[in-house]
């Protein structure tokens, strides 16, 4: 008899338990296939909507970093070739004199822009200072009133290509003499 009666307990308290969940309806198949083939259709969407976002910031840091770095070069080299004369080249190097007698040498070297300067009574170029970097062509065209410059810079993520002119100094007919 107690036997008996810890059976109906039993099939009570799990008659109970079940008598929640009978009115639950779970997922059904269908539903878990249709949740699915939505996740799996987005998923390559999501990540190629992100690598190409990536890929877009990149170039746009690249080309931010290139277009600062032209700009610093630009303001220095158009200051130093305002004040000089006696522009030439020689093996794709740029020479010229400033107003104090030294000779200034740029050139283009393992992907830089390098200065070099001799003093007027030295024979050898000292102190080199890298003006830019990641320059992969330079040009400079010489006349006898100035210098233009065709430039062309690449980094992993992105190039620019610019070009500039700067008019070197007016002598005086004193200092032709």
């Amino acid at each position: 008899m107690e036997r008996e009666r810890w059976k109906n307990e039993k099939r009570q308290v799990d008659d109970a338990s079940l008598s929640g969940l009978k009115g639950e309806a779970g997922f059904t198949y269908l539903e878990l296939v249709i949740a699915m083939s939505v996740l799996l259709i987005l998923l390559p969407a999501l990540f190629f909507i992100t690598r190409t976002f990536m890929s877009e910031i990149k170039g746009l840091d690249g080309k931010e970093r290139l277009v600062m770095e032209s700009m610093a070069f630009s303001g220095y080299i158009h200051q130093e070739l305002k004040q000089g004369s006696h522009f030439r080249m020689d093996n794709g190097s740029l020479y010229f004199q400033l107003p104090n007698g030294d000779t200034v040498c740029y050139r283009h070297q393992k992907r830089r822009v390098i200065r070099s300067v001799r003093a007027q009574e030295e024979t050898a170029f000292k102190g080199n200072t890298i003006l830019l970097q990641d320059v992969y062509y330079i040009a400079f065209v010489p006349d006898p009133v100035g210098v233009g410059m065709k430039i062309g810079m690449q980094n992993w993520n992105a190039s620019l290509d610019w070009s500039t002119y700067v008019a070197g100094r007016v002598r005086t007919s004193d200092e032709a003499e």
